[in-house]
């Protein structure tokens, strides 16, 4: 539709009385995005994230709570066999997060992302861990591309 709102209360719907797969205690949990009220069956697997989709396939459940790199990953692992159904909920942000009393480790990882910005590693590892969510993966995490 182009309004999120409308899009995720439409994929909400769609989930009433399917079996619906996550990883509990990770950005895959279902209860993150509050999905047990929409009526699904909420199935946790103790799995390796990049695994659920795999799950999914052999018939573990119905449908699998993906971010975006996890998605595209198994698109392309498994070309023709997936379909994308939509987001539950608003783009998440990420960050990392230090103990107040560790401004020390806080400035050397200000330094290190820098750096790493700077001399093109954190593109190159962006590019090696989430080729398929590249562009995502920039806007996700603020690198250049």
């Amino acid at each position: 539709s182009g309004r999120l709102q409308q899009d995720v209360d439409a994929v909400k719907a769609s989930l009433a009385g399917r079996r619906l797969l996550g990883l509990g205690g990770t950005g895959l949990d279902p209860a993150l995005h509050r999905l047990e009220r929409t009526g699904a069956e909420v199935r946790l697997l103790p799995l390796p994230a990049d695994e659920l989709a795999a799950a999914l396939l052999q018939g573990e459940g119905e449908l699998a709570l993906l971010d975006v790199a996890g998605a595209m990953a198994a698109l392309r692992r498994y070309p023709g066999r997936l379909k994308v159904i939509g987001p539950v909920g608003p783009p998440q942000v990420v960050a990392a997060a230090f103990r107040p009393g560790s401004p020390r480790l806080r400035a050397a990882f200000d330094l290190f992302l820098a750096e790493a910005r700077r001399d093109g590693t954190f593109d190159r590892l962006g590019q090696r861990y989430f080729p398929e969510a590249q562009g995502s993966f920039a806007e996700l995490l603020g690198g250049e591309g």
